[in-house]
């Protein structure tokens, strides 16, 4: 059995950003919630202010938290030790970028009247990747830690 790894640095970043994951999956989970409250046909100007400021700040959170996440002292620190975690490291990347775009098209459907129904269904498949995205990062610095990247 290996060792696992001694990166005070690394671990300290994966417990920033394990934190930073819950708090978008809270704000995810009010997102989720609004998609079934409102209609975008009966919209009070409150909700569709509501609304906006949501998908404004978790548009905002989820890019700061990417981008943290994609910096040299995280994903690039895996690579650095690692480098056959690259193309998994580069598979994360793609997915955020992929994630962020969904939620750009969701800022756009929010107020289309005929589209609520696409909103609530685009909703849950962000959500579902975003979880989906998670449950990757979180095996891909498990492994690392244990020192099981060698065979990746």
């Amino acid at each position: 059995m290996t060792t696992p790894r001694a990166l005070p640095t690394l671990f300290g970043r994966y417990s920033l950003v394990l934190s930073e994951h819950s708090n978008l999956e809270t704000t995810l989970q009010r997102l989720k919630d609004a998609a079934r409250r409102f209609n975008a046909q009966h919209m009070a100007p409150s909700q569709e202010l509501v609304l906006s400021a949501l998908l404004t700040d978790l548009r905002a959170n989820l890019e700061r938290h990417f981008q943290a996440e994609e910096s040299e002292d995280y994903f690039g620190a895996l690579v650095r030790e690692s480098p056959a975690l690259a193309p998994r490291v580069a598979a994360l990347r793609h997915q955020h970028g992929a994630m962020l775009a969904t939620l750009d098209a969701l800022r756009l459907l929010a107020f289309e009247a005929h589209a609520w129904s696409r909103f609530e269904r685009t909703v849950s498949v962000l959500i579902k990747t975003f979880n989906a995205h998670e449950r990757s990062e979180s095996l891909l610095i498990h492994g690392f830690l244990a020192g099981e990247d060698k065979t990746a």
